[in-house]
């Protein structure tokens, strides 16, 4: 009789664990498209405009600078978490060469503020340039006046 017991308290325990640790079944869809619809008009003007760089979407700001273990832990480890728009790159050496933010009307919003300066921060710390723009409608002269203006103001 004990051994029933044992093995019927073994059976139930086993079922236990199978219910709260079984695999669940991750649920994962394609996205539409990579850029927003308000994206992916400046990405076609912006093509036009700079002709000179490729042309990196939605990079993952991670991949563009990084930080110490110290400086990780104390928050740098939300780098990880954002992208930047669009990334302009030599094509030849695929050096960064300007960084683009599109400014919408989340920018207004409190904690995006707050994301905001912290990223302007650490972008302006790790050297590399940032440029925020209003997401409007642009022409390609328009853009590369921008540019232009961006280029004279890091040299």
């Amino acid at each position: 009789m004990d051994g029933i017991v044992i093995v019927g308290g073994a059976g139930v325990f086993l079922a236990l664990v199978y219910v709260l640790y079984r695999p669940r079944r991750l649920r994962f869809h394609a996205c539409p498209a990579l850029l927003t619809k308000g994206e992916q008009p400046f990405y076609r003007i912006l093509k036009r405009a700079a002709p000179g760089y490729d042309i990196c979407p939605k990079v993952r700001v991670a991949d563009i600078i990084n930080c110490d273990p110290v400086t990780w832990k104390a928050g740098g480890w939300r780098v990880a978490t954002w992208h930047i728009d669009f990334v302009l790159i030599d094509p030849r050496s695929a050096d960064i060469k300007i960084c683009i933010e599109l400014d919408d009307k989340a920018q207004a919003l409190p904690k995006r503020r707050a994301r905001d300066a912290f990223l302007n921060n650490a972008m302006r710390r790790a050297g590399v340039r940032l440029l925020r723009i209003p997401q409007r409608r642009y022409t390609p002269d328009q853009l590369k006046a921008i540019l232009a203006q961006a280029d004279s103001n890091a040299a």
